[in-house]
């Protein structure tokens, strides 16, 4: 307890110095259980959806009262009570401030749809690993849906060529909002449309989708606000035209996608756009590969006559069928080749490339070789990822790992959560 007689002018400057002082432990002491509870959090939140799972990165964002004024209503004070009120106060603060729900399939929800039409706006539907059958899913709120361990994990699989089902159409209600879709394979099916809204397809794989009767074999985008397409690959889909993308009066931002062995195949007239089809659209393509496809007009890219703007960089065109109008302008772009595709070291019938593309932590070191083919995490050399790694790991944590030559597994410059993720992965006998 502390005295203070508020009457005196020197007291009070002394009151002022006190409390300024306390400010400072206290802003230490708040964002030490701000941590903590986030630390916490995120424990809980992987044994939810089943499992610790590689995170790119981790956001805590909270402030807690910068210019907080505190009234002192008695002459005794209790410092560490104040505190324990800010800390509180912070960690109530961090929650009121954490996204909406989670929506767990198929934990709490048989599928997609049903956690979607009990989800409200701004909630996380998050597929278990598995295939799910496909579903015609209507989204017509701002959701983002995404797999809990990737897109090579989880499947939505759809109908055979000649059995069309559409897996999702997006668009009415609240969806001019954002919509998200994040790591998931779909093969099979045709015409997942986006018709309305601000969408962003993030590591998905869209592969054999399509028909020759459809127009747009994987993704059909008709008046959306803004389609974006990120790190994305498209694979032996067929339409009519549009093998793969068909986009009308949309714009289109396509960034490190792939698209490959894409067809448009129509026999009662010209086919256009092996891979991409545009219309009264705005397309940007960036550091994206169109290899193998084929159309009469458009082997990768159909920019029609109605179509003003199609911005593409550092992209790479090979092996495509009839090239004719493919784009006005190509800054930076080269050549690309099937045999980047060849590779498939843990044979599992998708592309080394493809699954890096995918999913970026299967090669921390990024060399461009999957990181279980090579075993990376096998510090200490001795054929296994085993309990001497982990202890070197523990021993380097926070450093450089300079002493300890590959224990910075990722190549990010500190020994942290990536590198033991990546011990814990691959624990076991190296792949011979």
């Amino acid at each position: 307890m502390t005295q203070v007689e508020l009457g005196d002018s020197a007291a009070r400057r002394r009151l002022v110095a006190a409390m300024r002082e306390r400010r400072g432990y206290r802003g230490r002491f708040v964002a030490l259980m701000a941590s903590i509870f986030g630390i916490l959090a995120l424990l809980l939140h992987a044994s939810t959806v089943g499992g610790f799972l590689p995170i790119e990165s981790v956001g805590l964002d909270a402030q807690v009262g910068r210019d907080t004024t505190v009234t002192i209503l008695q002459r005794e004070v209790d410092p560490m009570r104040a505190q324990f009120v800010v800390g509180v106060a912070a960690m109530a603060s961090v929650s009121a401030a954490a996204p909406g729900v989670d929506r767990l399939v198929p934990q709490q929800y048989e599928t997609v749809q049903a956690a979607h039409d009990a989800a409200g706006s701004g909630d996380r539907i998050v597929l278990a690993p598995g295939t799910y059958p496909m579903q015609d899913w209507t989204i017509s709120k701002s959701v983002r849906i995404e797999s809990a361990a990737g897109c090579l994990a989880t499947t939505v699989s759809g109908a055979a060529p000649g059995a069309l089902g559409r897996a999702f159409s997006i668009g009415g209600g609240s969806a001019k909002l954002p919509v998200s879709v994040v790591g998931i394979t779909f093969v099979g099916g045709a015409e997942n449309a986006v018709t309305s809204g601000n969408v962003a397809f993030e590591r998905c794989r869209f592969v054999s989708a399509g028909d020759s009767s459809t127009f747009g074999g994987a993704l059909q985008l008709v008046g959306a606000s803004h389609v974006r397409l990120e790190r994305c690959s498209f694979e032996q889909c067929t339409a009519s035209g549009a093998g793969a993308v068909s986009a009308i009066s949309t714009t289109l931002t396509v960034t490190n996608c792939v698209f490959r062995n894409n067809s448009a195949t129509w026999t009662g007239g010209p086919s256009e756009g092996g891979a991409v089809h545009m219309v009264g659209s705005v397309g940007t393509f960036d550091g994206c590969i169109f290899v193998g496809n084929t159309a009469a007009i458009g082997g990768a890219i159909c920019r029609w006559w109605n179509n003003p703007i199609v911005l593409i960089s550092d992209t790479r065109f090979g092996g495509n069928s009839s090239d004719w109008n493919c784009c006005v302008q190509c800054v930076g772009c080269g050549l690309a080749s099937q045999s980047e595709f060849t590779d498939d070291c843990n044979s599992n019938g998708i592309a080394d490339r493809i699954e890096i593309l995918l999913q970026p932590e299967v090669d921390l070191n990024g060399d461009e070789v999957l990181d279980t083919c090579q075993c990376v995490a096998d510090i200490v050399d001795d054929g296994a990822v085993n309990a001497a790694d982990l202890a070197v790991v523990l021993v380097a944590w926070g450093t450089s790992g300079a002493q300890y030559p590959g224990v910075d597994i990722d190549g990010n410059g500190v020994v942290d959560g990536s590198d033991l993720g990546a011990v814990l992965a691959a624990w076991g006998p190296c792949p011979q």
